[in-house]
C-alpha cells in the first residue's frame, strides 16, 4: 500500500488574495420604460410614507411621555406635601431647626425615587420640568418653618426665663434674692424685645410688667412669713409706682387677709413671749446680757417699758442688765479710780449688786424720768437707789423690795398692761394699721390672757390637789418637811405653788389640822370636863404637856389651849355634853369609867361628835342619838385599844362612825372626803349655788351626809 507522507506542521502559508466582486448591471429599461419609471416613483412614495409613519410614531410617544410625566409629578406633589405637613406638624421649636436638613433630604429622595419610575429619559425630562418648582417650594417651606420655629424657640426660651424668675420670686427668702431675680427679668426682657424687634418704650413696659408680677409674688410669700414686713413693703412699692394695678389689687387683698389672721397672731404671740420671757424684750433694747434676768423684775420692766413706749413713742434703751461677779468687780475698780471715787460714781461690792441677780438695770434718762413721774415706778414694782447713791446713779432701776423668786403666772400681770403691750407692738410696726386689725389684736390678746389665766389656775389647782391627797391620807404629814420627804412629786407640786395664796392656805392647813395622833388631841380635849360637868382649869402640868408634846403641831397646840378655856365657859350655859356623859357613862366598860387618858379621849370624841350633830341638824342630839353615838364611840375605842377596852355587844359592825375602818390615826369625826366624794360635792354645790365651795364647806357637807346616813333626816 502506498504511504502518504505526514507532517504535523503546516508547510503552506496564508496569502492575501482578495475575493472578486460580482456585479450585474441591469438598467431600469431592462424592465421596460414604464416599469422603470413606476419603480422609481414607488421608491419616492415609500420614503414619504415612512416619514409620515415616523412622525406619527413620534407624536404618539410624546403623548405617552407627557401623560406619564404628569401622572408621576401629581403623585410626587401629593407625597411631597405630606412630607412637609408631617414635618410642620411634628417638628416644633429647635426640633424643626434640627430636622430641616432631614426634611430637605427626604424631599430630594422622594423626587429621585419618583423620577426613577418614569419609563424613558424624555419622560424623566418632562417630570423634572413639572416637579422642579414644587420641589423648590417644599424646600423653601421647610426652611421657612424651621426659621419660624427657631424664632419661636428663642422667644419661648426668653419667656420661660421670665416666667421662672417671676413665679419663683414667691419663694425668695431675702430682698437680695428678689433683686437678683429682678435683674435677670430686666436683662431677659431686653433680649426678648430685641428678638421681636420691639421699640425701647415697649421693652421698658415689658420689663415693668414682669418685675411688677415678681415683686407682688415676693410680697405674697413674705406675707406668709411676716405679714407686717409684707405690708410695709407693699406700701413702699405702691408709693414708688413699681406695681402694676392688677398686681397691686391682687396682692393687697392677700396681705390684708394675712394681717387679719397670721398678723394678728404675730403681735399677740410676740407680746406673750415678751411677758413670759422678758429676756428677749430686754435684749432687743440694748446690746446687753439678758440671760438670767429675774422673771419678776423682767416682767415688771416689760410692762413699764411697753407703757412708756406707747405713751411717748420712744423706745426704751437698756444700757446694762445682768452682770457676773467678775464684771461687777471690774466696774467697781473702774469707778474707784474715777475722780470722786465710789461716792461720786456708785458701784456695789462684788457679790452684793442686784445686777448680779438679774434684778437691776441701767436705762436711758428718758425712761428713768418717766418712771419718776407720779407713781409709775411703784405701779410697776420698780424703784430707784435711795439717798445720795440714787442722786449719783439716777438711771439705776431695780426690783422693789426683796421679792422672792417664783414662777411668773399670767394672773400676776395686769390685764390692761398685757393687752396694751400687744397694741403697742402693732402701732410700732404698722402706724396706719386698719381699725379692724387693731380690734382683732386687742381681742386676741385678751382671749390669750384669759386662757393663760385659766390654765395657770388649773395648774395651781392640780398641784394643790396633789398636796391635799397627801394631807388626807391615813398618816398625813405633820409638818412641811414631812410633806416634802414624801417624794419629788410633792416637792415639785409645792415649789410650783410658791408665792400663791393656795400655798399659804395649805401651809396653814398643815399646821392647824393634821397631827400624828388625833386620839391624843381628843384626850386633852376631854380633860376639860369634870365628873360634875364643870370644866376643869388647865393645870400647869397639863399646859406644859400640850406645849411640849410632839403629838401636836404648834397651831394645834394653840388651838387646843384656847378651845379648852372656851369650852369651859360655854359648858356653863350648854350642859349637853355633861348630860350626855351622865346618860351613858354607866353603860361603858370599866376602863372608860375609872378616869385616865382613855376616858378623856372618849369624852373629847363625844364632845366633837355632839357638836357636829348640832351643826348638821341645828339642834342638840336626843337621847336615842346620844345612845347610838356613845355605842359607836365605844366600839371605835375598843377597836383601837382591844387589850384595854373589850368590844361591847351593841349589834354595830366593827366600823367607825362614817363606815370607814379605824386606822392608826383614829380620825373618826374628822375623816376627810375621798377624792371622788370631794369632786362630787364640789360639782353639786357649784351647780346649786353658782359658786365654787371652799374646802371647809366641802368637808361640812360630807360630814352632814355621813350623819344623815346614820341618823336619817332628823
Amino acid at each position: 500500500m502506498p504511504a502518504v507522507p505526514y507532517s504535523p506542521v503546516p508547510d503552506v502559508a496564508p496569502q492575501n488574495i482578495p475575493t472578486p466582486k460580482l456585479r450585474v448591471d441591469t438598467p431600469p429599461a431592462a424592465f421596460g420604460a414604464n416599469i422603470a419609471q413606476a419603480i422609481e416613483h414607488l421608491g419616492s412614495t415609500e420614503g414619504q410614507v415612512g416619514n409620515e409613519l415616523w412622525s406619527r410614531a413620534i407624536a404618539m410617544q410624546q403623548l405617552r411621555n407627557e401623560t406619564e410625566a404628569t401622572e408621576k409629578s401629581a403623585q410626587y406633589i401629593q407625597a411631597s406635601d405630606k412630607l412637609f405637613t408631617d414635618f410642620e406638624g411634628q417638628k416644633r421649636g429647635l426640633n424643626a431647626v434640627a430636622g430641616e436638613e432631614e426634611h430637605r433630604k427626604a424631599q430630594d429622595a422622594l423626587r429621585q425615587q419618583m423620577r426613577s419610575t418614569v419609563s424613558n429619559p424624555m419622560a424623566q425630562k418632562m417630570f423634572d420640568s413639572k416637579t422642579f418648582g414644587d420641589f423648590n417650594r417644599a424646600l423653601f417651606n421647610g426652611a421657612r418653618h424651621a426659621a419660624a420655629e427657631n424664632r419661636s424657640a428663642i422667644a419661648n426660651s426668653y419667656q420661660s426665663e421670665l416666667d421662672a424668675a417671676t413665679d419663683t420670686a414667691i419663694n425668695a427668702k431675702t430682698p437680695e434674692e428678689l433683686r437678683d431675680k429682678l435683674g435677670r427679668i430686666d436683662s431677659t426682657a431686653g433680649d426678648l424685645a430685641g428678638s421681636a424687634g420691639l421699640a425701647d418704650d415697649s421693652r421698658a413696659q415689658l420689663a415693668f410688667k414682669y418685675k411688677s408680677r415678681a415683686t407682688a409674688n415676693y410680697i405674697e410669700g413674705l406675707a406668709r412669713r411676716d405679714p407686717v414686713a409684707a405690708r410695709k413693703m407693699l406700701d413702699e412699692e405702691i408709693e414708688g409706682g413699681r406695681l402694676h394695678g392688677n398686681d397691686r389689687d391682687r396682692i393687697e387683698a392677700k396681705v390684708h387677709s394675712q394681717l387679719q389672721t397670721t398678723g394678728t397672731a404675730h403681735f399677740v404671740e410676740q407680746n406673750e413671749n415678751d411677758f413670759r420671757n422678758p429676756e428677749g424684750w430686754l435684749a432687743r433694747r440694748g446690746n446687753v446680757k439678758a440671760q438670767g434676768v429675774d422673771q419678776q423684775f423682767g416682767q415688771n420692766m416689760v410692762a413699764a417699758g411697753t407703757a412708756y413706749e406707747k405713751e411717748t413713742g420712744k423706745t426704751v434703751h437698756v444700757e446694762s442688765l445682768v452682770r457676773t461677779t467678775e464684771e461687777q468687780a471690774r466696774i467697781r475698780a473702774e469707778h474707784e479710780a474715777m475722780p470722786g471715787g465710789i461716792e461720786a460714781h456708785p458701784a456695789a461690792q462684788p457679790g452684793t449688786s442686784r445686777h448680779e441677780f438679774g434684778r437691776a438695770a441701767d436705762v436711758d434718762k428718758g425712761f428713768a424720768d418717766w418712771l419718776r413721774q407720779g407713781d409709775n415706778a411703784k405701779k410697776y414694782g420698780l424703784e430707784f437707789l435711795p439717798g445720795k447713791t440714787g442722786v449719783a446713779d439716777p438711771n439705776h432701776v431695780q426690783l422693789a423690795g426683796d421679792a422672792p423668786l417664783r414662777q411668773l403666772r399670767t394672773y400676776d400681770i395686769n390685764e390692761r398692761d398685757y393687752v396694751n403691750g400687744a397694741l403697742a407692738r402693732l402701732d410700732a410696726a404698722l402706724p396706719n394699721a386698719p381699725p379692724d386689725m387693731k380690734f382683732n389684736v386687742e381681742r386676741g390678746a385678751k382671749n390669750l390672757y384669759d386662757r393663760n389665766v385659766a390654765y395657770d389656775h388649773q395648774q395651781d389647782t392640780a398641784n394643790a390637789e396633789t398636796i391635799r391627797e397627801a394631807l388626807q391620807g391615813d398618816d398625813p404629814p405633820r409638818t412641811l418637811p414631812d410633806l416634802l420627804k414624801l417624794g419629788p412629786q410633792y416637792q415639785n407640786a409645792w415649789n410650783s405653788l410658791a408665792g400663791t395664796k393656795l400655798q399659804d392656805a395649805l401651809l396653814k392647813q398643815i399646821n392647824r389640822d393634821f397631827t400624828t395622833n388625833q386620839g391624843f388631841y381628843h384626850q386633852q380635849l376631854g380633860m376639860s370636863f369634870s365628873e360634875n360637868t364643870i370644866p376643869q382649869f388647865v393645870s400647869p402640868e397639863n399646859y406644859e404637856l400640850i406645849q411640849t408634846t410632839d403629838q401636836l403641831s404648834k397651831a394645834k397646840k394653840d388651838e387646843l389651849t384656847k378651845s379648852i378655856f372656851a369650852k369651859r365657859k360655854q359648858a356653863e350655859h350648854d350642859p349637853t355634853v355633861a348630860n350626855a356623859w351622865g346618860r351613858i357613862r354607866y353603860t361603858l366598860p370599866d376602863e372608860l369609867q375609872k378616869g385616865g387618858p382613855l376616858q378623856n379621849q372618849y369624852k373629847g370624841a363625844l364632845q366633837a361628835a355632839l357638836a357636829t350633830y348640832k351643826a348638821v341638824y341645828e339642834k342638840p342630839a336626843g337621847p336615842k342619838e346620844i345612845d347610838e353615838i356613845g355605842q359607836r364611840l365605844t366600839e371605835e375605842i375598843s377597836r383601837e385599844y382591844p387589850d384595854k377596852v373589850p368590844v361591847p355587844h351593841t349589834g354595830f359592825s366593827a366600823t367607825n362612825i362614817f363606815g370607814f375602818g379605824v386606822g392608826p390615826s383614829g380620825r373618826r369625826f374628822e375623816v376627810a372626803p375621798a377624792s371622788a366624794d370631794y369632786d362630787r360635792i364640789k360639782k353639786d354645790y357649784t351647780a346649786q349655788f353658782g359658786v365654787s365651795p371652799t374646802d371647809q364647806k366641802v368637808n361640812q357637807v360630807f360630814i352632814a351626809e355621813q350623819f344623815k346616813k346614820l341618823y336619817g333626816n332628823k
